[in-house]
Parts: C-alpha cells; structure tokens; sequence
C-alpha cells in the first residue's frame, strides 16, 4: 500500500479573492470616514457657542472713542454684569428718539458705536444706548441664546428707566445677530419702530446651508428663530439686506419678511452690498424719512 507525501503548502489558507480584499479595503476606509465624520460632529456640537459668539472681549476694540459717551453697568436677571454705553445727540428733535442698537455676533459695543452708533446718531438723531452681551467686552459671563435674550430685556428696562418712557417709544436697531436678538425684545415687550440688517431667519437655517452634510438641526442648542418670534410682532419693520451677502444669503432674510404684514413694513434690497460692507449712500436718510412717516402715522 502506497502512502501520499505531505505537502506543507496543503494546509496553508487558499488566496484570498480579489473581491474580499476590495471588500476588506472598503469596510476599513468606511470605518474610517465613520470615525473622522463623528469627530467633526462632535467637535462641532462642543464647539457651537464659540463658533456663534467669537465674542471680542475688552481691551480689543477702541474703548476711548473720540466722541461724548457714558458708561452703563447693570445686572441682568440672573446676575451676570452688562456693561453699555450711551450717546446723546447735542442738539434736540420735535419728537424725541430713542434708540436701543443691538450690535453683531464679531464684534463689541466699541465697534459698533465707533461705526454703527454714531452712523445712528448723526443720521437719525436721538438717545442711543449699545450694550455689551454677556461675554462681549465689558461684560461679564459666557455668551449663549437664553442669556443674551435676558440681557437684551434688561437692557430695555434700563434704557426705558433712564428717559421715563415705554418699550413702544424705544426704536429697536439690530444688525446680524444683534437682528435676532431686537426681534425677540420686539415680539415678546414691543417696540415704536423695528430696524433689522443683515438679520438671519434662524440660526440652523444658516447652519445647514453650510453644513448641509450634518444633521444641525437636531444638534444645535442656539436657535434664534427670528422668522417665527416675528409673527408676534404688529408694529413697522424696516429691513434691508445686502444681494452680494454670502455668509447671511438674502433668502433667509426675505424669510423674516414674509411673516410681516404691517402697511408701513419694509424690506430693501442693497446690491453689490456684501454682509460686512459699509450702507451705500443714501442709506440712513431712507431710513429717517421712514421713522418720520412712522411717527406720522401714530400720532
């Protein structure tokens, strides 16, 4: 009887295929992906409320401006300090103005009154009084939806202790964010006059047109949803926004707008006008010669 010769090859694995080493490739580089994608979820998720509030803290900006201020401190309603500033026109109007500038996500009341505040003045006249969220110059604490909204509300109350008057005289400003932010105080206190530039119709709405491939619906904590806040404002709205703006596209201002129904409401278009570009000229008189037929229209 013969016997087979052992052959040490015979126990060895066959070759894998073609297909299961493509197979094998393809679960490992899913797996990757799968891991990458859930870090940068992540990292978004904790890194939300920095990405919204850059939130420029004193000294950046120009805190000795060359023009007449007063400083404001007050305490919101959780006891987080606000620091504000208040500029007086030098002369007086027939009707008094008073005007309540809630100011962008990248910057502090510095910028703004160095820039927009004074614009607001000169060109309108009135009382202006701009205020720091928490976080943002002066202030104290770390920015986030809730608490910006409460020192937003307290703001007023200071602003309307200080000149004897009711929300319903107080003009609400609000560029950007700072939109959001005069949107919630006019929906929820009312306001003589609402002003929003470059305002967004939520912030997940700009979220997910950037970041179209995560879920930031669901993810996101801040919200501002400024298209439905407006539903419960009555009064005048003035809202502009510019054709060339690519981190705020004009849709989601136009959004805001089509929940507006007010006679004297109105919203323009400013071509060639990017979100950080300066007002073309003629900008502010458009804006006085609506406050006057405004307050035409209510006395």
């Amino acid at each position: 009887m013969s016997e087979t010769a052992y052959n040490p090859k015979s126990n060895r694995d066959p070759k894998p295929s073609f297909r299961n080493r493509l197979m094998k490739a393809l679960k490992k580089f899913l797996m990757t992906v799968s891991i990458a994608y859930l870090i940068i979820v992540v990292a978004l998720v904790l890194m939300e409320n920095q990405m919204i509030y850059p939130a420029p803290k004193f000294p950046a900006g120009n805190w000795q401006p060359d023009f007449a201020h007063e400083d404001i401190e007050f305490s919101s309603a959780d006891g987080v300090k606000i620091h504000a500033w208040l500029m007086q026109p030098t002369e007086d109007r027939e009707i008094p103005r008073h005007v309540l500038y809630c100011h962008g996500n990248g910057e502090n009341l510095s910028h703004a009154c160095g820039h927009h505040g004074l614009e607001v003045i000169h060109n309108l006249g009135g009382n202006v009084m701009v205020f720091d969220y928490r976080g943002y110059g002066k202030s104290e604490g770390s920015p986030n939806e809730a608490g910006i909204k409460l020192d937003a509300e307290r703001a007023l109350d200071v602003f309307c202790d200080r000149f004897q008057i009711k929300p319903s005289e107080v003009i609400l400003i609000g560029q950007s964010l700072g939109g959001a932010v005069a949107t919630h105080l006019a929906s929820t206190r009312g306001c003589k006059a609402l002003i929003l530039q470059r305002t967004f119709s939520s912030l997940p709405d700009v979220a997910a047109s950037k970041y179209f491939w995560i879920p930031v619906r669901w993810l996101m904590q801040n919200d501002f949803n400024s298209a439905a806040a407006i539903e419960h404002y009555t009064g005048p709205l003035f809202q502009s926004h510019g054709e060339a703006d690519t981190i705020v596209p004009i849709r989601f201002g136009e959004k805001i707008h089509e929940k507006t129904s007010h006679e004297l409401s109105r919203f323009v278009r400013l071509p060639g006008i990017g979100h950080n570009d300066g007002f073309p000229q003629g900008y502010w008189q458009r804006i006085d010669n609506w406050l006057t037929e405004v307050e035409s229209a209510s006395e």
